[in-house]
């Protein structure tokens, strides 16, 4: 848990590095991150990596089919925060509309 939270801080403060993320890493971070859903980093580093996605119609589509589970198995892991919510919207919409992903 240490360590993921670790690297939870770390994109937190870094915008640049966060950014830079591809989908599948934006997937497997919300994924690593979910493990420990109560966490406080993990919970707001997660809450910008939903935003990002939600925000990014290219990024959400940049994702194959296993990284849309990931991010929406993590995302589940907060349903009240409003990002995570928005976040799973739009990849389920995405998941709904795209019937090749798998």
């Amino acid at each position: 848990e240490r360590a993921v939270a670790r690297l939870a801080r770390y994109l937190r403060r870094n915008p640049q590095v966060r950014s830079s993320l591809n989908a599948q890493n934006i997937g497997l971070a919300l994924n690593a991150f979910s493990k420990w859903p109560d966490n406080p980093d993990c919970q707001s580093t997660a809450s910008l990596l939903a935003d990002m996605l939600a925000s990014n119609n290219s990024l959400r589509h940049a994702m194959d089919g296993q990284s849309v589970a990931n991010a929406l198995n993590a995302l589940s892991k907060w349903p009240d925060i409003p990002r995570c919510a928005v976040a799973a919207d739009e990849l389920a919409r995405r998941l709904a509309n795209n019937h090749n992903l798998g």
